[in-house]
């Protein structure tokens, strides 16, 4: 999680004794984050990533950096959660804009002690400058936020705060409901109405009807005994 949205300083450019500048795919962690953070993330990323599993043109990254000004390696940021449609969905050790020909569409800071000043300033009018379409900013603690989770859409090239009905906001790029269940957030599908599962529910439902089939398996035999 990241707070790091760099200016500018040409003696901290990297360069490389062949001239090229250096674009690092790893910076130092800044202390302050919990559990509620981390537990956040991974709980919308594993959503996320087993909705998208099938696209090949949508790309999820979780805490990568974003490089947004070629020359500059100054000039970067890491959100937690970022969605970039219509860019090649493959591993990649950073972002850099200007190769992408895209800037992420869908961005989710999730607020802590030691970033929410940023997320709701700072950061949004970077992410509005950029020309960021969707940004979610959500609160896990229930404590630094005026409300828990706050949302952004781009009109006319501003980020323009957008209303929270029934704890819940519609993303028209994901097709998706961002929800504040009161005590997490969690992707739900309004088509059916049922949040996303993430891998740890998955495996348990494979693993329930793995159980329901040896049963069935098991009376069938007993059956076929019986005749």
């Amino acid at each position: 999680m990241n707070t790091n949205i760099a200016v500018s300083s040409p003696k901290s450019k990297i360069q490389p004794k062949n001239g090229e500048i250096f674009y690092p795919s790893e910076e130092k962690k800044k202390l302050g984050e919990t559990d509620f953070q981390h537990i956040q993330i991974l709980i919308l990323e594993q959503q996320l990533r087993i909705f998208l599993s099938e696209k090949k043109d949508i790309y999820l990254a979780s805490d990568l950096i974003v490089y947004y000004e070629e020359g500059n390696p100054n000039r970067r940021f890491a959100p937690d959660l970022m969605i970039c449609f219509g860019v090649e969905n493959k591993k990649r050790r950073s972002y850099k804009i200007w190769e992408e020909k895209q800037v992420p569409q869908v961005i989710i800071e999730v607020a802590s002690e030691a970033t929410w000043q940023k997320d709701v300033t700072t950061k949004r009018r970077l992410y509005e400058r950029l020309g960021v379409a969707e940004y979610y900013i959500i609160d896990p603690e229930y404590k630094y936020l005026t409300q828990p989770l706050i949302a952004y859409r781009l009109e006319f090239g501003d980020l323009v705060r957008q209303a929270i009905n029934n704890n819940r906001i519609f993303s028209h790029l994901l097709d998706l409901e961002l929800v504040n269940t009161g005590t997490d957030f969690r992707f739900s599908n309004p088509e059916t109405d049922n949040f996303l599962p993430t891998a740890q529910e998955l495996s348990q439902v494979n693993q329930e009807l793995l159980s329901e089939n040896e049963i069935l398996k098991a009376e069938l035999t007993r059956l076929k005994g019986e005749k």
